[in-house]
């Protein structure tokens, strides 16, 4: 079962959780934390394949890239150096996406774009 780790304040937690329905039904598993040490812990006993980080809790970008978890941060539009990104607010289409690519999540016709 795959597992993503979320590390966000609630505004983003709820967009993540809805844009992930199918994830879950898929049999996906969301770990949520609210807090920066709590999201370390779980980054270090679980081994999420995916850890979404909003770069508020974020001192070093170091300090939570985990392999073979692969880490993307939350930022807002200001400058940032962070190599994955998806930036705030959040976009259901930009999570969604982020997860197919990343193989996390299969493609139902809900989410696919027929070409016409």
């Amino acid at each position: 079962m795959h597992k993503i780790l979320v590390v966000a304040q609630e505004k983003e937690i709820a967009v993540i959780e809805e844009a992930l329905s199918q994830y879950l039904k898929q049999g996906g598993e969301l770990l949520i934390s609210k807090t920066a040490e709590g999201g370390w812990k779980a980054l270090m006993k679980e081994h999420p394949e995916l850890a979404l980080i909003d770069s508020a809790f974020v001192e070093s970008e170091e300090a939570w890239l985990s392999p073979p978890t692969e880490t993307v941060f939350l930022v807002d539009k200001k400058a940032h150096s962070f190599k994955e990104v998806l930036e705030k607010p959040l976009r259901l289409q930009a999570i969604l996406a982020l997860c197919e690519k990343k193989g996390l999540l299969k493609p139902t016709l809900e989410n696919d774009v027929l070409p016409m």
